[in-house]
Formats: structure tokens, C-alpha cells, sequence
């Protein structure tokens, strides 16, 4: 499964938000977040629909499966 670190890290940006501060909005550690960002770990089924659900950004957007424009 591919997963769309680099959407999480342009909203982030694009918000002015630091790691920890995103990773506390969906519940985890910055080091996950990180990771996340970074395309080093995939999150769950359920984490994946709580970061949908707090970046606006949709899931299959961020499981690489639809082309386009995200939303942000």
C-alpha cells in the first residue's frame, strides 16, 4: 500500500503547524507523525480515517489512489 507522507507534511506546512502539534491532533507521537511524513510506516485502517477526518484530505488521496488535487 502506498501511503502519501508528503500530503501530511504540505498541510501541515501549509497550516504552520509543527509535528508534534499535527501528531497531537490525531492522537499520536511526533515520531510516528514523522515517520508517517516520511513514508517509513503506513497507518491503520482507523488512524488513516482520523487523519482524513482533521486534514480535510480525502483517504484515497492519501493511499495514492486517486489522481488530482487534494484539498487542503
Amino acid at each position: 500500500m502506498l501511503f502519501r507522507g508528503d500530503l501530511l507534511f504540505n498541510w501541515r506546512n501549509g497550516k504552520g503547524l509543527s509535528q508534534s502539534e499535527s501528531a497531537r491532533e490525531v492522537n499520536i507521537t511526533q515520531e510516528y507523525w514523522h515517520a508517517l511524513e516520511r513514508g517509513k510506516r503506513v497507518p491503520s485502517i482507523k488512524l488513516l480515517q482520523v487523519i482524513s477526518e482533521v486534514t480535510g484530505l480525502k483517504k484515497s488521496i492519501l493511499l495514492g489512489e486517486t489522481k488530482g488535487k487534494q484539498h487542503v
